[in-house]
């Protein structure tokens, strides 16, 4: 009897079972799709130097856009010199296209994340300062999660190689960039240009000289184009303002400093430059081969070590240039002899400095500013700065600058900012400010001083 009475219990439980599987079937889980995908970068020059300002993911499958939005993204780089991953701030996500432009498509296999900007950010900056010289960094890796991507509305989980693929660098679509050009001493030195638009007039050529940290080829033109933000050079405002100006950016193989004396020495005026010879001459050639540059137009300037050979160049060839313009140029006066001075004495030269510069003591460009007005020059100027601000409002050591970077002043036309000085500054002996025995003068509020932009382009023979 009581076998019988299991056997009933047990059909009655499975036909239950059934009755239950047959009014609630089974929900079946929701699929994932897996994907995979590449990066690119996107590289914009600043006061500062160069950040990453995008980065564009390629992906295997088509994402919907209205799944993406910044938060669905974290950005963690690595970078040589940091010795851990800093997580980067992404400001915003969206489809776009190869070149990072936003589209209004609803779905798509390309992804850009706009990446926060801030001079701080040190994981931001795509160069490497190897003791001497800047170099593209390596590694410079960006290990990107996503969460919540669907594509056609089912959930996607992503894998994106680190390793960027490319580096996309939109200024330099302004420059012909990585010349060569080789001198009669067998030095080879690479060189960028910028040619404005072809019309029937002629136009000025503006020299920039590179800063130490700019020379040693082996990153290419992108080095002191991006360095130095000479985006600035190439923008509507100063080519408007110069009428189209060529531009001329030759690459030291080591620094214009370089003497060959002994590894790493330089030259403050006492010795030579190993690249007199081939800068002159690229310079000579490069306007031959470009018809439409004006001959009574040719301005050169830079800054640091191109300071410095910017000096040596006007020094040996002061009837050649129309200006010139040195930043924190580190050429002693000790070094510049009186008929040196009557050489330049007529050429238009307008220095610029902070007093505060670290690196190059500004008395030896004051002395000689100084030097120049007592041999009777009406077109010597100097433009002194306190603290370095920048175009985005950063300012002095508390935004990691040095005084050395009055270079951003010039590039950003800033010479508002400049300090008011007499016309003839006192250097006796004695004297001293901002810590530097040696000179002293009248300080006063920053001054509407004429713009570097302008009087560039007044500048003729």
């Amino acid at each position: 009897m009581k076998s019988v009475s299991k056997r009933i219990l047990s059909l009655a439980t499975s036909m239950l079972f059934i009755m239950v599987l047959t009014l609630f079937p089974a929900i079946p889980a929701i699929a994932t799709s897996c994907a995979c995908g590449t990066q690119q970068i996107v590289v914009q020059g600043y006061d500062w130097g160069p950040a990453v300002t995008k980065i564009i993911l390629t992906m295997n499958v088509l994402v919907d856009s209205n799944s993406i939005n910044k938060n669905s993204f974290t950005v963690k780089t690595t970078v040589e010199g940091i010795k851990e991953a800093v997580e980067r701030t992404v400001s915003d996500a969206y489809i776009c296209d190869a070149s990072g432009n936003k589209t209004c498509a609803i779905r798509g296999n390309m992804i850009a994340l706009d990446m926060e900007v801030v001079k701080s950010d040190t994981a931001g900056n795509p160069f490497f300062y190897n003791q001497w010289y800047n170099e593209w960094a390596d590694p410079y890796t960006n290990a990107i999660t996503a969460t919540g991507l669907r594509s056609n509305c089912v959930p996607v989980s992503v894998s994106i190689n680190p390793q960027p693929i490319s580096r996309i660098v939109p200024i330099l679509s302004q420059f012909s960039i990585n010349n060569k050009f080789t001198a009669s001493d067998n030095t080879t030195l690479n060189y960028a240009f910028h040619k404005p638009a072809a019309d029937c007039n002629k136009h000025p050529l503006v020299i920039w000289l590179h800063g130490m940290g700019e020379g040693f080829t082996g990153g290419g033109s992108e080095i002191p184009i991006l360095g130095a933000n000479l985006s600035n050079l190439v923008s509507d405002k100063f080519q408007s303002i110069m009428g189209g100006a060529y531009l001329l950016i030759p690459q030291a193989n080591t620094y214009w400093m370089d003497d060959g004396v002994a590894p790493m020495s330089m030259s403050t005026g006492g010795t030579h430059s190993i690249y007199e010879t081939s800068l002159w001459e690229l310079i000579q050639c490069f306007e031959k081969n470009h018809s439409d540059i004006d001959t009574n137009r040719i301005i050169i300037g830079g800054c640091s070590n191109g300071g410095y050979m910017t000096m040596n160049m006007i020094f040996l060839h002061p009837d050649y240039f129309a200006a010139a313009f040195p930043i924190c140029a580190p050429y002693e006066n000790q070094y510049v002899t009186d008929c040196m001075i009557n050489s330049i004495k007529n050429l238009p030269i307008r220095y610029t400095q902070a007093l505060g510069d670290e690196l190059v003591n500004p008395l030896d460009s004051i002395t000689i500013f100084n030097r120049l007005i007592e041999a009777g020059s009406k077109v010597a100027q100097i433009s002194l700065f306190g603290p370095i601000e920048d175009s985005m409002g950063n300012k002095g050591s508390e935004a990691g600058y040095i005084q050395h970077f009055s270079w951003v002043f010039a590039l950003d036309d800033s010479y508002n900012k400049a300090l008011t000085i007499p016309a003839h500054t006192d250097t006796e002996e004695g004297g001293s400010a901002f810590g530097r025995p040696g000179f002293t003068f009248q300080l006063e509020e920053p001054n509407n001083q004429t713009s570097l932009w302008c009087w560039l382009a007044n500048q003729t023979k």
